[in-house]
């Protein structure tokens, strides 16, 4: 599987990069393109930035959260950890 372009990722107008410096706005990544409205197509451009740019520590508070669970039976097949298990393997894609 080849990896993603680096973190953090930005948006510009309705380009999503990453590698922003002062010098430039960074490698481009992927143009937003949609029927929809600009501000709509703009708000979806930002809300992938945020999802690509949160995903690995939402992954590790899960992680440790489900760690710290296991520790216990008290938790044992409590529906709202079959589904953060579910998650974790679908963010990784394995779901």
């Amino acid at each position: 599987m080849n990896k993603h372009a680096p973190l953090p990722w930005i948006v510009d107008v309705n380009d999503i990069r990453c590698n922003p410096d002062e010098q430039d706005y960074g490698t481009f990544i992927a143009e937003m393109q949609s029927s929809r409205s600009i501000g709509e197509t703009k708000a979806n451009a930002e809300f992938i930035v945020r999802a690509a740019n949160c995903h690995y520590d939402l992954v590790e508070a899960v992680r440790g959260l489900l760690n710290w669970c296991d520790d216990s039976d008290d938790f044992e097949n409590e529906p709202c950890l079959v589904n953060a298990i579910k998650a974790i393997k679908e963010a990784e894609g394995e779901g």
